[in-house]
């Protein structure tokens, strides 16, 4: 067992003259995002039909008539010049900061550890599982500190492990507005949006939240909803269908059969 520490270097995306050197992200739509769940469903018919229940909160991805979500670009070196541009809509000015990530990792001896963002600064590292020698046999983890450069990771003697890595990167973000293609017959909410740097383009298709190119941002359209009395409720006097735009909250039809 070396009694010198054993020094794990984290390589940093985007090193060597051919690697990209940006990373470019789209922030997130929430999980119901264009879809109708049955609570606010019900809620809604409530409120609609009957004038109980109050106003549901619906998420259609949609502010008015557009889109607005945030582009993030993550450059793999602090002093990068590059600029960002966008095929469609209003890109907003860079908005730079500091977010933590975290990543589980693999440590194994002799290789470096390859990681998803740039690191500016290590918070943290935690074992994950267990922990093995160079013959495959369970051993008891070794120390584990980060290093003096604030960019490695160090333990006392060779092991195979898996590790938590929290960290510290810059993020840059840019506000994007995008409003529908008029005319087109699909894509109608979509765009491309790229850094240049050294000549050199990464780009990143935006991806639209569910529904929006079939329905044009009515996340769904139509709903039809087929009522036979629900508890509680008034008692139609015969099967009623109704007919519901639920995000421009609006009755298409309103119709009863089997009187």
């Amino acid at each position: 067992m070396s009694v010198y520490p054993v020094i794990t270097n984290i390589v940093q995306p985007g090193l060597g003259e051919a690697a990209t050197k940006i990373k470019l992200e789209q922030s997130q739509w929430l999980p119901c995002t264009g879809k109708l769940t049955r609570l606010a469903l019900a809620t809604f018919l409530r409120s609609m039909i009957y004038g109980e229940g109050g106003t549901p909160v619906l998420n259609c991805g949609f502010d008015g008539l557009g889109l607005s979500l945030t582009i993030f670009a993550y450059p793999f070196t602090p002093d990068l010049a590059y600029s960002m541009h966008s095929s469609r809509g209003i890109l907003g000015e860079r908005v730079t900061d500091e977010v933590e990530k975290e990543q589980i990792v693999k440590i194994r001896p002799g290789e470096p550890v390859s990681i998803d963002y740039p690191i500016l600064r290590v918070l943290d590292a935690d074992w994950q599982g267990n922990a093995y020698n160079k013959k495959m046999q369970q051993i008891t983890h070794p120390s584990l500190v980060i290093g003096a450069d604030e960019k490695s990771i160090e333990t006392n003697f060779d092991v195979y492990a898996w590790v938590k890595l929290k960290y510290l990167t810059t993020r840059h973000s840019y506000q994007l507005r995008l409003e529908k293609r008029e005319g087109a017959a699909e894509n109608k909410f979509t765009a491309v949006v790229y850094a240049i740097y050294h000549g050199r383009p990464v780009w990143l298709e935006i991806d639209p939240p569910p529904g929006a190119d079939e329905f044009e941002g009515n996340c769904g359209g139509g709903t039809t909803i087929d009522d036979h009395s629900p508890d509680g409720l008034p008692t139609p006097s015969g099967d009623r269908k109704v007919v519901v735009n639920y995000c421009a909250r609006k009755i298409i039809s309103d119709t009863v059969s089997g009187t």
